[in-house]
């Protein structure tokens, strides 16, 4: 089954060294019935850590970690991801994709294949799907305007326009 990205370590809160953590879904339900968790940053090695307590905090979650207890420890994981086992992460609703299923799918247009999505980047307005097209990056809104079907059983997204990649 694998492991997934959930969420996002944003800052660190209080004293004790509880971290600020943003979910990449907006749920954040799934968080309080982990027992553990996995943090991945870039080239770092991963590390994992027993779940001391997780709160609710203004419309996201605080979460306490085993091992580090102070503010000073907490800020040195801001942007460190994590990382859970998939049945263990949020349900995926109708139309809705894990950013780690998304990765790997051939573009289509017109039935041809024209690039290969390579990252998944949040955006503010939107998610973006990052693709090698022949060996240049392109980025694309992943919204109904530029995306038509996805297929993660064929591992192919559909473009909608292909002006957007040319």
């Amino acid at each position: 089954m694998g492991k997934i990205a959930t969420g996002i370590i944003r800052t660190s809160h209080g004293v004790t060294g509880f971290l600020k953590v943003s979910s990449f879904s907006g749920e954040t339900d799934h968080f309080y019935s982990l027992k553990s968790i996995e943090l991945r940053h870039q080239n770092k090695p991963s590390q994992v850590f027993p779940i001391e307590q997780v709160k609710p905090y203004k419309g996201g979650i605080l979460i306490k970690l085993a091992g580090i207890e102070s503010p000073e420890v907490a800020k040195t994981y801001n942007g460190w991801e994590i990382w859970v086992d998939r049945q263990d992460a949020a349900a995926r609703g109708d139309e809705e994709y894990y950013h780690a299923d998304l990765c790997g799918c051939d573009l289509i247009s017109d039935g041809e294949i024209i690039g290969r999505v390579v990252a998944v980047a949040q955006g503010t307005s939107s998610d973006f799907l990052e693709v090698d097209v022949n060996g240049t990056v392109r980025w694309i809104p992943f919204l109904d305007e530029f995306i038509g079907t996805v297929s993660l059983e064929s591992r192919t997204i559909e473009l909608r326009h292909r002006w957007t990649v040319e």
